[in-house]
């Protein structure tokens, strides 16, 4: 038999309970044991000198009385988590959404947008160019032959 085993039958053991010749033997064999026995020992003499406390007259009358009352909170809680409900229904529900924050612009995106209109231009104007070029090297009209 181990540690474990007699110190979870030593308080049957101490009462005076037949629980095996093993735990006599161990106590006999193991000091740590035996300590812990001597300790439960004074432990349970210290006990032995307070007098039992006497509850009221009415003490039971009175816990009989109180666990018959409803109590409040089996009431209220129903209550409670219904409120909590209609207050997040309201909000998911009733307040409109939310638009987007706008990203932030950088300061290059800003000055494509405000010359938007030139670098159109500039690409109708190059788109000419190529073509006045194809035309004055003779690659855009040939003459059939």
């Amino acid at each position: 038999m181990d540690c474990k085993q007699v110190r979870e039958l030593l308080a049957d053991w101490i009462a005076g309970k037949r629980v095996g010749t093993e735990v006599s033997a161990h106590l006999r064999s193991c000091a740590a044991c035996r300590e812990e026995e001597r300790l439960f020992r004074g432990t349970w003499k210290l006990l032995d000198h307070y007098l039992p406390i006497e509850p009221p007259a009415d003490f039971a009358s009175r816990v009989v009385t109180r666990a018959r009352r409803p109590a409040l909170w089996k009431i209220f809680t129903p209550i409670a988590a219904a409120a909590a409900a209609a207050v997040v229904a309201v909000i998911l529900f009733v307040t409109p959404p939310r638009p987007p924050s706008p990203t932030p612009v950088t300061a290059e995106e800003r000055e494509l947008v405000e010359n938007l209109e030139l670098l159109e231009n500039y690409e109708i104007l190059s788109a000419l160019e190529l073509l006045a070029e194809e035309s004055a090297e003779g690659h855009l009209f040939k003459e059939e032959q």
